[in-house]
């Protein structure tokens, strides 16, 4: 004769709120973890996108249009698209959408090609060493080339401005050669000079009033720099090695003779007669 079951059993009611409570528990995790996918990708979103922008920039920032073509120049590398350069990330971030969500919120604004930012890893400097006579703007085969040659110009002349100081250090020049004319105003003159003339170039038609303006301002300066360079070239030579000591201050120089301060007039010099070249050969009416 079979015994009879004698456990107790659970009311319906009870399973019921157990099968709820195992569905709301599996309900929540799903939930989360939902939510953890969500965060990570917003956050590889914000990642690519801020180390986007912090590589490239809009060209009408900085970049010459020229209306004829109805294009941009890019003479430090470009243009660049964003869907081929987030591709680099699909190794850190291996789900496709989320990098293509990244360029979305990149070119929502409806800019597709862009240029390097000059802090960035992909913008092309120019070479600090090429030859004087590889940046002629008179001899530029095109519009873009000549733009390119007087950027690369400017930036040498911004660099050079890092480089020399506007004042003396503690010794005066000697009385043979005089207070120089290029001081702490030059200084500042020079460095509007940079700033002008790269946001003329940058500009759909670059005003050719304001560009002569700032080649005679070079000149002026270039002009007085070299007949003091020259100067203290002629005297150097003929003082003793103690004498050599405050010529070696002069302007913060490397070389008491002057040769360093010469060729940074020369520099301005010729800047100078690559604005007016410019403004004839392709800015002219």
């Amino acid at each position: 004769m079979e015994q009879a079951d004698s456990s107790p059993k659970k009311p319906h009611r009870t399973w019921e709120k157990e099968e709820q409570w195992h569905w709301e528990q599996e309900e929540a995790a799903r939930l989360a973890e939902e939510q953890r996918v969500a965060e990570e990708r917003e956050a590889a979103i914000e990642q690519m996108v801020s180390w986007f922008f912090d590589n490239f920039e809009d060209p009408q920032n900085k970049m010459h249009y020229d209306s004829e073509d109805e294009v941009y120049y890019y003479p430090y590398g470009g243009p660049f698209d964003a869907a081929d350069v987030l591709s680099s990330f699909v190794n850190d971030y291996p789900k496709r959408e989320w990098i293509e969500a990244a360029v979305e919120r990149i070119q929502h604004s409806g800019t597709y090609e862009w240029a390097p930012t000059s802090h960035g890893e992909y913008y092309e400097h120019p070479e600090h060493d090429v030859d004087e006579a590889d940046l002629s703007v008179s001899a530029a085969l095109d519009k873009a080339d000549a733009i390119g040659i007087l950027l690369a110009k400017v930036d040498r002349l911004e660099r050079r401005l890092d480089e020399i100081a506007p004042t003396y250090g503690h010794n005066g020049a000697p009385d043979e050669v005089g207070v120089p004319p290029y001081d702490n105003e030059d200084h500042d003159r020079l460095k509007e000079l940079v700033a002008v003339v790269r946001n003329e170039l940058s500009n759909e038609t670059p005003d050719s009033s304001i560009l002569y303006a700032e080649s005679e301002k070079a000149a002026s300066i270039a002009a007085k720099v070299i007949a003091y360079a020259s100067k203290i070239a002629d005297t150097a030579v003929q003082e003793s090695t103690k004498t050599v000591a405050k010529y070696g201050t002069l302007l913060g120089m490397a070389h008491f003779t002057g040769f360093d301060l010469a060729k940074f007039g020369v520099e301005l010099a010729n800047l100078s007669s690559d604005l007016i070249a410019l403004v004839a050969k392709f800015f002219s009416p």
